[in-house]
């Protein structure tokens, strides 16, 4: 089964901030999931995206950035139905 969607997050500057993603439907167990910041400035003012405690209903996302504005994190999650 193969999930995509995208979740705001408003950072804390040069902090890693965290917004937990629930995903539409459950897997049967935990996926794959990959990110990408919606963004013009990667590598400059985002230093980087994660996923963390990826679960079949959904993980932790986090982003760092050099400033609070707020970003879509563009994800995708690939796993058995």
């Amino acid at each position: 089964m193969i999930q995509t969607g995208k979740i705001p997050i408003t950072p804390k500057p040069n902090e890693p901030t965290s917004q937990h993603l629930t995903f539409p439907k459950k897997f049967k167990s935990a996926p794959v999931v990959m990110l990408t910041p919606s963004s013009a400035v990667p590598g400059t003012a985002i230093q980087g995206v994660s996923a963390v405690n990826v679960e079949s209903s959904g993980c932790d996302v986090y982003i760092t950035r050099n400033n609070n504005t707020e970003t879509n994190i563009m994800w995708l999650a690939v796993g058995p139905k």
